[in-house]
């Protein structure tokens, strides 16, 4: 780090920038900054040499998965990691393919997608021994005895872990994991890969070696402390915590939990990673120092447990031991914002003690119902409702108008619509106060059919309501196709711009994909949904034909006729597409196709349009007419 500081003060070019960036980065996440490793990141990407470079771009592309698996993003991580490897591994360079590996084996660990990450480490095993890469080869090592603990291969996960620490404290076969890990003057275990030592102390922590796993993570938390770690030393000291509880060292863990939990709130971290999470419930459960648990611990039980969180803070809630740390019990349930706590905290706002009622009080205000499923939306081609993998039935929806008020909404998604107007739209021509009448039984319709676990008296979640006025909201658990669709389209025209050719042509296939049809088909004639759906039938004419150009200009000819004769049953105006149509038939030598076509073209033009073809097209058609 001194001499990147020292480094930033002289002029570099783009190699040395993104080579800088690539260091700097790797010791913030290897110590847990992540948001400074994530700053680094950016600033590189912002650089067009490097940006454009698609070997530099993918090296940053797969830290900054690192960066969104520590801060919590380990879908977004995943994906990020997977189609970085696989730009990667055009490139052939085992060192590089073998960490690559190993980081999206570890993503997959944490989803629990075990047999994907065992194939990802074989992957990366195999680059390590061609490579002969002695340091990536432990880093696999752990990541496989952590697999075997997954796996409940509870034996084999500790033997293979007793293994790696021997072996990299060069210490005899048969000596006593804990006679060595805190030896005085032996080299640190791993040093470059600190945080992977956790791997190895929850390993042997959960294998039953409980004394052996507490002074391996004493060494690293003493280590990590004095080089100024961060998210991991913050989980050693959490898990340290579970060991010292396990063995009876009230103090011990009362301490640890303190410090780890008061490292969590100075990053404002909101996940923890590796951390087997029974094992620290349990010990919440033990340790009723309420005070320990900082609001970004709550955070992080939010995102990851809630509702055992929940029923956690709910038990302890009434406990003698407790009473005076009431007021930050409910604190904390108001940060969870679980729904099931309602109850209880309503009954807290006739408490005898102002604090525990000023808490409720301001823990109702933050309570918000989070159903456990997310809502998937289908409106392309037709319209379709999930809760989760649970199809939403006519009978549920209970009348065609609580559908069609969501798709209004969906609509108008990101904007809050006044009810008046919704009523306009819906029942049009309605005297108002049996429209208003409509708008409550619809609304309630609506809400029991997308919501129906939601407890009596908590606010709606998926549908929002401030006022007189009502609106998707468009930051709850959903996916919505027309949404992808917009995105994919975006990312590709942004990888065109950019020069990033197969980026484009990957997203552009996306969004074909995705678009499976007219937008809301059955609601074709209502005035609310026209315009978004042109919109999109536009933005489907645009993906088509920029990929189509750039399929034919791969030599898949056919692929590109098929998704112009697809714009044409959108748009038999669409002049564009018959060009596309005339240069790919021209490719695969059907020129009187070619030329026959451009007959049509002039006849669809006439009639749809009343105009005649573009001097583009018809330069096209004398070319070809010449050859």
């Amino acid at each position: 780090m001194r001499v990147a500081r020292q480094a930033s003060k002289h002029p570099r070019n783009s190699f040395w920038d993104w080579l800088l960036a690539l260091i700097v980065s790797t010791i913030h996440l290897e110590q847990g900054h992540a948001a400074a490793a994530r700053a680094v990141i950016e600033d590189a990407l912002a650089v067009e040499q490097i940006d454009r470079d698609d070997r530099l771009r993918q090296n940053l592309l797969r830290q900054q998965a690192q960066v969104l698996f520590q801060q919590g993003h380990v879908l977004d991580a995943t994906e990020l990691a997977q189609n970085a490897h696989r730009r990667l591994s055009d490139y052939h360079t085992e060192s590089v393919l073998g960490n690559s590996a190993a980081l999206l084996a570890l993503l997959l660990l944490e989803q629990g997608r075990l047999e994907e990450a065992s194939t990802s480490l074989g992957r990366a095993r195999t680059s390590a021994n061609r490579s002969g890469a002695d340091t990536m080869l432990n880093r696999i090592q752990i990541i496989e005895s952590f697999l075997l603990l997954r796996s409940n291969q509870i034996g084999s996960a500790v033997e293979s872990a007793q293994a790696i620490v021997r072996r990299n404290r060069l210490a005899p076969a048969d000596s006593d994991v804990s006679a060595y890990a805190l030896e005085p003057g032996r080299a640190s275990l791993l040093t470059h890969d600190l945080w992977l030592q956790l791997l190895l102390v929850i390993t042997l922590g959960e294998g039953g070696l409980g004394q052996q796993a507490a002074r391996l993570a004493d060494s690293m938390i003493v280590e990590m402390s004095g080089r100024g770690d961060g998210l991991f030393l913050a989980l050693a000291q959490l898990y340290r915590a579970a060991l010292a509880r396990q063995q009876n060292e009230t103090q011990v863990a009362v301490n640890a939990l303190q410090a780890g939990w008061a490292l969590i709130d100075r990053l404002g971290a909101s996940y923890l990673p590796l951390l087997p999470q029974a094992n620290y419930l349990r010990l919440r459960r033990r340790c009723p120092h309420c005070r320990s648990l900082s609001r970004c611990g709550s955070g992080c039980l939010a995102r990851q447990l809630t509702d055992q969180a929940t029923a956690l803070l709910l038990d302890l809630i009434d406990r003698p031991a407790a009473q005076e740390a009431r007021p930050t019990i409910i604190g904390l349930l108001g940060e969870l914002g679980a729904s099931s706590a309602f109850p209880v905290l309503r009954a807290m706002l006739k408490d005898r003690s102002p604090a525990v009622r000023s808490a409720a009080e301001h823990a109702l205000e933050r309570l918000v119902y989070r159903p456990s499923y997310t809502l998937r939306i289908r409106t392309l081609g037709a319209f379709g409702v999930w809760r989760g993998d649970v199809e939403i039935k006519d009978r549920d929806w209970r009348s065609v108008k609580a559908r069609q008020l969501l798709q209004l909404l969906i609509v108008e998604r990101g904007r809050m619509l006044p009810r008046d107007r919704i009523m306009d739209m819906l029942w049009p021509g309605l005297e108002m106060e049996a429209a208003a009448n409509n708008l409550r039984v619809t609304l309630s319709r609506l809400t029991k059919a997308i919501e129906p676990q939601r407890p009596e008296g908590a606010p709606t979640y998926y549908i929002v309501q401030q006022g007189d006025t009502y609106g998707f909201n468009s930051d709850s658990d959903h996916e919505l196709d027309a949404a992808a669709f917009n995105s994919a389209v975006a990312i590709a025209r942004q990888a065109l711009a950019n020069g990033r050719r197969s980026e484009a042509l990957v997203a552009y296939q996306r969004a074909i994909v995705l678009y499976a049809g007219q937008f809301l088909p059955d609601c074709l004639y209502e005035d609310w949904s026209v315009v978004e759906r042109e919109r999109l039938s536009l933005l489907f004419n645009e993906a088509s034909l920029k990929l189509g150009e750039l399929l034919l200009e791969d030599g898949a000819a056919h692929e590109a006729i098929g998704l112009a004769w697809r714009v044409l049953e959108h748009d038999q105006a669409q002049e564009e597409a018959y060009r596309l149509l005339m240069r790919a038939y021209a490719h695969l030598g059907e020129r009187s196709t070619a030329l026959r076509l451009y007959a049509r073209c002039i006849a669809a033009l006439e009639t749809e349009l009343g105009v005649g073809p573009m001097q583009e097209t018809v330069d096209l058609y004398e070319a070809l007419r010449k050859n």
